[in-house]
Parts: structure tokens; C-alpha cells; sequence
């Protein structure tokens, strides 16, 4: 990790090769629910910048297997990748540099999520899910997004379905990239997005959600700047 400057966080040349299991843990009451935010990722978990920070990867390495199975009665936002798991959200972006950039980085291994609705009673989720990052806000400034690759197997089971908890409706998603589960960029400038690639497999067993998969990115937001 070679922090740059007050702001910028910059993990160069990093990696990381091992096994990560059972993240999920009891939550806790958000505006009048239970809320579980879980955030699981190879290099970064939750990347908890503020502001016009910004968190660079670059020429960086994780070789993960990363397993979990939800198995407690609750509403979960789970956020998982390769390297990344979940970014700070975007919010009024004027800065192409803040938020999230990663260049000349790989991801291999495995993700395999699994949590039922018919197994527990009263269990849903949201899932993001990809084999560089789950859930991000990307920066737009040029090349920021460049020469990145996954060969992640990524294994989602999450049948659970919509309903009511504590009087709020709750809508469970799967969005499953190669390289991205969910995507927003920074700024309303276009999101450039080069010579990334994506060899791995994806399989999402699915009851009653709302099933969004690409084989690069799930599900791209529109820009929140």
C-alpha cells in the first residue's frame, strides 16, 4: 500500500493469495430495518473513501477462493470481488479522478455466495458480484479503467424472492460481471472502459429475483455526478 498523498489512497504492485470464508454476520437496525453490509473482496473489502478521494489499483494480483453461505434470517447487501468488494457510492462527482481506478491488475480463483429463502425463512439479499469488483464508482478520467482481467469462477445461490421487512419492501437483486457486478461512474463524462477481458464462467441459481448478468459488467447505473 504506497499512499500517494492526503486523499489518495494507491495500492502498487500488491497481491494477495488465500482463502476467505464466512464474512456474513449478524446485522443491525438502518431506518427502521435490519441491515447486513457485507463487503468482501481479495485486495479491498469496503473502500470507504469520502468526497473527491479516490482509490488507485494498479499492476495488482489477488488469487482468491472466497465462500460464504448465508444461513441467519436478515436483509443483506453483500458486495464481492476479486480484488475489490464494494466502493464508496457516488454522489455529485466533478472530479474524473476520484472514486475507484484500476489499471494493469488480474483476478483468478473462485466466489461462490449461496443464502435461501427456502432454507431461511425470512432471508434476503442483494447481490453484487464480480470477478475485479462487486459494487463501484468508477473515476472517468482517461485510462483509469485499462488492461484489467479476470478468470474468476463465480458461483451465486441466492433464492430468496421480494417481500416485507418491518413494513419496508424489500427487492432482492443478483448482478453478476466478468469483471463487475454493479457499475457507476464519477462524473456524467463517458466511463472509458479499454482492453479488459474476462475468461472465467458464471452460474447463478436464481429463484424470484431480479437476475442481472453480463459478461463484463451485471449492471451499469446512470452517472450520479
Amino acid at each position: 500500500n504506497n499512499s500517494q498523498q492526503e486523499g489518495t489512497i494507491t495500492l502498487n504492485a500488491s497481491s494477495f493469495e488465500g482463502e476467505i470464508y464466512g464474512a456474513s454476520v449478524k446485522g443491525e437496525l438502518v431506518n427502521g430495518a435490519i441491515d447486513n453490509r457485507i463487503a468482501v473482496g481479495g485486495l479491498v473489502g469496503q473502500d470507504s473513501t469520502i468526497g473527491s478521494a479516490s482509490l488507485k489499483i494498479v499492476n495488482s494480483n489477488a488469487i482468491v477462493t472466497i465462500k460464504d453461505s448465508l444461513t441467519v434470517a436478515d436483509t443483506y447487501r453483500y458486495s464481492v470481488g476479486g480484488i475489490l468488494g464494494s466502493s464508496s457510492a457516488c454522489s455529485n462527482g466533478i472530479d474524473e479522478s476520484a472514486y475507484v481506478s484500476i489499471v494493469n491488475s488480474r483476478a483468478s480463483g473462485s466466489i461462490d455466495i449461496a443464502g435461501s429463502n427456502a432454507a431461511v425463512n425470512g432471508l434476503h439479499m442483494r447481490t453484487f458480484a464480480g470477478g475485479i469488483a462487486g459494487r463501484v464508482c468508477l473515476a472517468t478520467a482517461s485510462d483509469n479503467l485499462k488492461n484489467d482481467s479476470s478468470s474468476v469462477q463465480i458461483n451465486i445461490r441466492t433464492k430468496t424472492g421480494n417481500s416485507s421487512v418491518y413494513g419496508t419492501v424489500v427487492f432482492d437483486t443478483v448482478a453478476v460481471g466478468g469483471l463487475f457486478g454493479i457499475v457507476d461512474n464519477a462524473t456524467q463524462k463517458p466511463l472509458s472502459v479499454s482492453q479488459v477481458g474476462y475468461t472465467g464462467s458464471i452460474t447463478v441459481a436464481d429463484s424470484l429475483n431480479s437476475v442481472l448478468v453480463g459478461g463484463i459488467v451485471g449492471a451499469y447505473r446512470e452517472a450520479s455526478g
